[in-house]
């Protein structure tokens, strides 16, 4: 894959090695407390096969189903969408910049049209940044802006800082190289542990698929539905209350990188449906 720089560096086996360092887990988000590892250890036991759901299974078909009857939903419409472009710009580091825009007719296309746009002439990429509503861009996109981040507009993030969700999203996560493979079945998944060792809330939410980009991006795309709802102590799905529901939750990421020994990693997010996050 290629480099923000626009030098071809790849999802390198030294990459790997460095985050089996830390136990196959790439913390994206705060710092781990002394009981962290409780998470990684948990997401490190289930990286070769399908991990146990915590909550709600995100790649169930048939509970996704329900969550959209219980909201009286016929079908998903997303307020906004959430884009991520995951890259490696070196052997020895991954990357993330994410950035949220408000929803069109088809939330798939629109997210193909927008990620294939990071690509430059000569194999560089862009930030989201670089055609968002303040730049001197011609295809500009109007992102939304962050009122209450510093600094205050900001419309992208390189990393998964204010990572949180204030309405109905859907996820598009790019895993910017040809080389990243995935398993279906098991493509995302949700620990009970948060970073700092504290309990995660569970999956109400949350549902995974894979997306067929059409050739026009180079590495594999995955779409979450996020119906920003929780389930109450009862078992009845409610619709979630920015205002008042804080839950956080710890979301996985799983691909594999290529070699001889195919190496499983987790990127490791932790996230939320409020956390004061926009929008």
């Amino acid at each position: 894959m290629m480099s923000d720089s626009g030098t071809e560096t790849g999802l390198s086996r030294r990459s790997a090695l460095t985050a089996a360092g830390v136990g196959l887990i790439l913390a994206a988000c705060d710092k781990a407390g002394p009981d962290g590892d409780k998470n990684a250890a948990k997401a490190l036991g289930t990286a070769l096969g399908r991990p146990e759901p915590y909550g709600f299974d995100p790649h169930s078909a048939e509970q996704e189903k329900t969550v959209r009857e219980a909201l009286g939903l016929s079908a998903f419409k997303p307020d906004f969408i959430t884009l991520v472009r995951v890259y490696s710009d070196g052997a020895w580091q991954f990357g993330a910049n994410h950035a949220a825009i408000a929803a069109a007719a088809d939330p798939v296309a629109q997210a193909i049209a927008i990620l294939a746009k990071t690509v430059r002439p000569g194999n560089g990429r862009r930030k989201f940044r670089d055609f968002g509503p303040d730049s001197n861009a011609n295809d500009k996109e109007n992102f939304h802006k962050r009122a209450k981040v510093e600094p205050l507009g900001q419309v992208d993030f390189d990393d998964f800082e204010s990572f949180g969700f204030g309405s109905r999203h859907e996820i598009f996560v790019h895993y910017d190289s040809p080389r990243v493979t995935l398993q279906e079945g098991n493509l995302i998944s949700f620990s009970p542990y948060l970073n700092d060792g504290k309990p995660a809330a569970p999956n109400d939410s949350f549902f995974v698929r894979t997306v067929d980009t059409g050739g026009r991006l180079k590495g594999p795309l995955i779409a979450i539905r996020n119906y920003f709802a929780k389930v109450d102590t009862g078992g009845k799905i409610l619709p979630r209350d920015a205002a008042v529901d804080k839950a956080t939750l710890a979301l996985n990421l799983h691909f594999t990188l290529p070699g001889k020994l195919p190496m499983p990693m987790i990127l490791d997010p932790t996230t939320g449906n409020g956390m004061g996050g926009e929008p």
